[in-house]
């Protein structure tokens, strides 16, 4: 070929330089294919790896083609005008006209003509790669002999004979091979004259130079052929990619046929079923192994592969089926991979929805079971024929089991569905919540003796047996309250065992995390009631708010150390409630042992069949005489490929069934259930018990509730458009889903700024505000700004104002001298300040539902904005010019505000009539309409606010402690709404930190909106309402004052009886008295405290358990009536330097009993404290006990000193509390 030509011809013209290169190529070569794999190969492999070779060479081809048409580019055939070069053709004829004579030159690059006398060289190899001069080292090797082109020369006269040069061109001459003459090719003749032309070498010698002569006369000479030559090498070239590709689409019409063949195979089809089952396969492992993670990560490739495996698993594994059942090959094991991926399709049932509206996708997936359960036995029973015997056993007990299993399920969806959950169970905790007994002080008017910290008196209801009756013409379900079957947060704090008893240290944190575990689930039962409101009515606890807020504040918040203790309870709680919406959850009122035992039956079955003898000594069937179809297996290096897809089917059967129970025994469902099995069975409260729940809690399944990040948007560094978004408008594509991607980042939520919004929540006092007065009260905004820029506000317009407001103070902080980025407390308000300003601004702009305000309302103003700031700060490229532009346009827009009210207050005094003001004031709107301050109308009045800042707190550590503060503020202003399906939505793709606090509020009693539907209203407003309520609370206060003071209580004097032997200290402002008296030799003081009033008259039950009896018996109630008591500290001493004789004791009106006893030192022996503190008073013997009561007799302690004093300390805390109304008094009025 051309391309061969011409290296041969390179390498002869360059000997010098590469023989050592030529030798080597001489030396034998192994001949081997691209391909060269010992294993055949089949056709469409060969093919394909041809094609492949073949792409390799028209590369190579068409970089030396490049490289010769650079060669050649300045050479030009002039002396032939005429060339005839077609494309795809391996021959090229010039002509020209040489005194009357036409002539023609082909030549032609259909071969290479050499000569007999190849060139003998000397070469010395080193390791195959080097070569030597050393002369005794070398080898004789032959060059490639010179090439030659063939040239025909034809040169006609008219209708003369023609005649025909036939030559071979070298490089250095021209050879002429033969000489004829021709009749011309009009002539009827033959074209050959008769005569035959002798061999041109025997012609006579000056005749051949003559005719040599002849023809370089005509230009054709070895220079002339040489630059011809060059010409057809670059064509050569140029035509040999042509040819490869040619060739190319030849061998693929060749592959792409065998490949249609192959697929229609036998061969072809098992292949493909065997790629389907593995696909199959896949699906339903990615939606196994994928939906837990959506709670924590929203990215958009998990959510699309897992939508991707929820939308597809179903019609792959049906169409996988039916190509089985239409296929022509016999192979048994298609009956089992039917089977298993029916088995798999029945494991994928933990996700039960994937977005919130797949209200009913739970009942479809129950039904899909039940018919993959049936459509699996049609199988078993069709197929029976051809499956081995233990391959009919084994999936005819997988059937089985999973009948079985489909009951229970079934059974377990009855109970756990979303709308049983939604009416009939939010019901039930409603009513268990609303209606609390008489003991409980939720629904006392009077101040309640709940604890936060201990949980008494929060009924929250974790587990309990519902009852159902029929109760007033109603049929309800309820929790019986103070049954043992049922268990609140209350019982689970009070239990004894040591899993949920913390000790006086603290304890086992363990203990805290199982504790709030449990409330976790109790506190998702009643924030799933906001989710029914069409079943179950508005979210409300009447007569509780206070309880709520102080469970909130003061029990989840009390640590100061440890703030995330409310993170961790709300978001086990959301972990809960992802679980009731998107997945399949166990019921914690059922028992899973049943399904340990379908489990481990399943696990038995699919191992035996995977290591059972016909599957690993398997061989395939063969068709008998009169079956049709074909028996096709593929076998690679003697290995069955069925046979490997066979066994990862069951393996993969086998990990899925186990990663499924597994997750179902450690999660936190499990967990709280066998948490209440060990409140309720005090059996339990050992280590046997103890340390498989300890190990059971330990170990979780869920790594994160959430993704723990926010995202991040910041308006005024996205007035330049992305390059993505510019190239895209170029097609008028406005591509707006892209804004989230490239616009918008996400940071970690670090605990400093999630523990600032806490600490603002615990500080605020049950009153969150949108921090206007606040600000307004330490002087930072006036009445002015508000009315201008702040006044009616709804939640959007408020947020996008102070978030430019605060940007722009960052930008500020480039003008200063830096000396502020090295304070920690300055750089966590930064912090904290720019992360909740950036997250208000991204939840306006791309989650605006999670926001109680109108959705376009937030988004519009917001892309509007932006359009305002391309336009106002498009030539703005540092942070300086952005700050200096933004401050000049905020002074600009107060200016044009004061101007603006002192024009309008003159149109005000100076018409009369309200048609010439509404006249005027228009009139004065339209003038400024096009101002610039009115155009870009948010960005000024956030630029407004920012000089504000920037003026009324120079100091900068204080301006980002203020930020930092009204931002924690404002996300707890703004979390508040009734979007309860907003949030439980963004819960499907990692959840939000706004979603967080929502529940948090909700546990708190905060659960409307607290901004007006008009926006919020002006200072002046709340100044003055605070001014109309103040006179009413102190006409309120002085009522209260007046009506104790003419109470009679305060101005009764008690007679001191005659017999009386003590003498009264009475101090005012003290709740207690001092008696005093000394009885022979010995100092006695009695410490007198305030009474234990009791004003009802519903008796007390108590236990009271008989310590004589013997241990059968056991303890009884019994009633006694309330009675007031009074508690008695009396401290008995001989001298200043003995010790002394303390007794407690509580004073009813009939009897003193007498509650401890102790021996206490001097003060002088205080070093030498007894350790022993004695027993308790009541195991004292009876008969001591007895005579200390008539010790303290002797000394004046008696039943009738104890009434008196009773009477006294009454009356005393009446003058008590008339001293505190009149210093409240005082107060008020000054």
């Amino acid at each position: 070929m051309a391309l061969f030509a011409a290296a041969r011809r390179a390498a002869t013209s360059t000997l010098p330089l590469l023989r050592p290169l030529a030798a080597a190529a001489a030396r034998p070569q192994p001949r081997s294919m691209p391909f060269s794999s010992s294993a055949p190969l089949t056709k469409p492999a060969f093919d394909s790896e041809l094609v492949r070779v073949i792409d390799n060479a028209i590369k190579d081809a068409e970089e030396e083609s490049d490289d010769d048409q650079d060669r050649i580019q300045d050479k030009e055939i002039t002396f032939y005008p005429k060339i005839n070069d077609g494309k795809g053709s391996n021959a090229i004829t010039l002509t020209r006209t040489y005194h009357g004579e036409d002539i023609e030159l082909e030549l032609s690059m259909d071969s290479l003509v050499t000569d007999n006398k190849p060139e003998t060289v000397k070469v010395k190899f080193k390791n195959e790669e080097r070569w030597s001069s050393d002369e005794s080292e070398y080898e004789e090797v032959q060059l490639p002999p010179k090439s030659s082109i063939p040239l025909t020369v034809t040169i006609s006269k008219g209708d003369r004979p023609i005649l025909v040069f036939s030559c071979s061109a070298y490089p250095e001459e021209i050879v002429i091979d033969t000489l004829a003459l021709m009749r011309p090719l009009e002539d009827k003749l033959d074209q050959t004259i008769t005569y035959e032309v002798p061999d041109f070498d025997d012609l006579d010698e000056r005749l051949q130079k003559a005719l040599y002569k002849y023809l370089e006369l005509r230009r054709i000479t070895p220079t002339a052929v040489n630059l011809i030559q060059e010409y057809m090498i670059s064509k050569g070239r140029g035509g040999y990619p042509l040819w490869l590709r040619k060739l190319k689409d030849f061998v693929s019409r060749n592959a792409t046929q065998a490949g249609k063949q192959f697929a229609s195979s036998s061969s072809g089809q098992l292949a493909r079923i065997e790629v389907l089952v593995t696909v199959g396969c896949l699906l339903v492992g990615v939606l196994v192994l994928s939906n837990s993670r959506r709670r924590h990560d929203g990215g958009a490739l998990l959510r699309l592969l897992v939508w991707g495996a929820f939308m597809f698993n179903y019609p792959v594994i049906s169409y996988t089926i039916g190509l089985m059942q239409s296929s022509s090959i016999q192979n048994e094991l298609f009956v089992v991979w039917a089977c298993f991926l029916l088995l798999l399709l029945g494991t994928a049932d933990t996700m039960t929805a994937f977005s919130f509206n797949d209200s009913s996708q739970q009942t479809r997936s129950m039904m899909n079971q039940a018919l993959h359960v049936v459509y699996l036995l049609f199988l078993i029973l069709y197929y029976k024929g051809q499956l081995r015997g233990t391959f009919l056993v084994s999936l005819f007990l997988l059937w089985s089991l999973s009948v079985v299993r489909l009951g229970l399920r079934v059974k377990a969806y009855l109970s756990t569905n979303r709308s049983r959950g939604l009416t009939k169970e939010n019901q039930v905790v409603l009513d268990y919540i609303e209606h609390e007994p008489p003991s409980s002080t939720g629904v006392r008017s009077c101040k309640g003796n709940y604890d936060p910290e201990t949980m008494k008196e929060y009924i929250y209801l974790v587990d309990g047996k519902e009852v159902e009756k029929v109760e007033f013409g109603q049929q309800v379900k309820q929790v019986a309250y103070g049954v043992p079957e049922t268990v609140d947060v209350e019982k689970v704090w009070q239990c004894k065992g040591k899993l949920l008893k913390l000790s006086d240290g603290g304890g086992d944190r363990g203990v805290a995390r199982r504790r709030d575990l449990c409330l976790s689930l109790a506190l998702f039962k009643m924030l799933r009631l906001r989710f029914a409101v069409d079943h179950v009515g508005r979210f409300a606890l009447p007569f509780q708010e206070g309880k709520s807020w102080d469970f909130v504040v003061k029990g989840l918040l009390a640590d100061d150390q440890d703030l995330d203790r409310a993170y961790r309870v709300v978001e086990a709680e959301l972990g809960f409630l992802f679980d009731f919406f998107y997945a399949r959850y166990p019921s914690i009122k059922n028992s899973l042992a049943p399904d340990l035992a379908v489990y481990v039956a399943i696990l038995t079955t699919s191992l035996f069949t995977l290591f059972s003898p016909d599957l690993l000594r398997y061989r395939p069937l063969r068709p008998g005489p009169g079956d049709g179809g074909d028996a096709s297996n593929i076998i690679i290096h003697g290995f069955n490929l069925d046979l490997l897809v066979t066994r990862l089917v069951i393996v993969w059967y086998i990990f899925l069934e186990s990663y499924q129970f597994f997750t179902f025994i450690f999660s936190d469902w499990h967990k709280v259930k066998m948490m209440c099995r060990y409140v309720r069975n005090e059996s339990w409260h050992r280590a046997l018990m103890e340390v498989p729940l300890k190990v059971l809690c330990h170990f979780s399944t869920i790594t994160r509730y959430w993704k723990g990040t926010i995202g991040q948007y910041f308006l005024l560094d996205n007035i330049h458009p992305h390059w993505i978004k510019t190239f895209l408008s170029w097609f008028s594509i406005e591509a707006e889903a892209l804004d989230s991607w490239l616009m918008t980042r996400s940071i970690r939520l670090t605990p400093e700024v999630s523990h600032a919004v806490l600490r603002e929540l615990k500080n605020c006092d049950g009153n969150i505000t949108d921090g206007r007065m606040w600000l307004y009260q330490k002087g930072i905004i006036d009445m002015d700004l508000d009315r201008d820029v702040l006044l009616g506000n709804p939640y959007a317009n408020y947020i996008l104002k102070w978030h430019i407001a605060t940007s722009i103070c960052d930008y500020g902080l480039s003008m200063e001298n830096g000396a502020t980025t090295t304070d920690d407390e300055f750089a966590r308000n930064h912090e904290v300040a720019m992360n909740l300003s950036g997250y208000c601004a991204y939840l306006l702009a791309f989650q605006p539902e999670l926001v109680q305000d109108n959705t376009y309302r937030s988004t519009s103003t917001v892309q509007g904005t932006l359009q305002n700031a391309r336009d106002f700060l498009g030539g703005c490229k540092s942070h300086g010019e952005k700050y200096k532009k933004l401050i000049e346009l905020g002074r600009s827009k107060i200016v044009m505000d004061h101007e603006m009210a002192q024009k309008s207050k003159d149109i005000i005094y100076s018409y009369d009539s309200d048609e010439e003001k509404v006249k005027k004031m228009i009139e004065l709107d339209n003038s400024t309409s096009n101002d610039t301050v009115n155009v870009v109308r948010f960005l000024s009045q956030g630029a407004s606010v920012a000089v504000y800042l920037v003026d009324r707190i120079e100091d900068t550590r204080e301006r980002w402690k203020v930020l930092a503060a009204f931002w924690a503020n404002l996300m707890l202003y703004i979390s508040p709404s009734d979007r309860a399906v907003a949030h439980a939505t963004r819960m499907a793709t990692g959840g939000e930190f706004i979603t967080i606090l929502w529940a948090l509020l909700t546990h708190a009693h905060v659960v409307d909106p607290l901004q007006s539907r008009g926006g919020n209203s002006g200072l002046h407003t709340q100044l003055e309402e605070e001014e109309r309520r103040r006179p009413l609370i102190e006409e309120q206060e002085m009522e209260l004052i007046k009506f104790a003071e003419e109470s009679d209580d305060h101005d009764r004097v008690e007679e001191i009886p005659d017999n009386f032997p003590f003498k009264i200290s009475d101090e005012k402002g003290f709740n207690s008295i001092t008696l005093t008296r000394t009885y022979q030799g010995e100092n006695i003081e009695v410490l007198v405290s305030m009474p234990s009033l009791v004003t009802g008259d519903e008796p007390d039950r108590e236990n009271e358990a008989d310590e004589d009896r013997n241990e059968d018996d056991q303890e009884e109630e019994t009633q006694k009536a309330p009675k007031s008591s009074i508690p008695l500290t009396v401290t008995i001493s001989k001298g200043e330097e003995g010790p002394s004789l303390e007794f407690i004791c509580t004073a009813y009106p009939d009897e003193i009993l007498i509650d401890a006893l102790s021996v206490m030192p001097s003060e002088s022996e205080e070093d030498e404290m007894i350790t022993y503190e004695g027993p308790d008073f009541n195991d004292l013997d009876e008969n001591l006990q007895r005579a200390f009561h008539k010790y303290l007799e002797m000394r004046g302690i008696t039943p009738m000193a104890t009434n008196f004093l009773h009477e006294y300390m009454i009356n005393k805390d009446s003058r008590e509390y008339l001293i505190w109304l009149r210093r409240l008094k005082d107060f008020v009025r000054n």
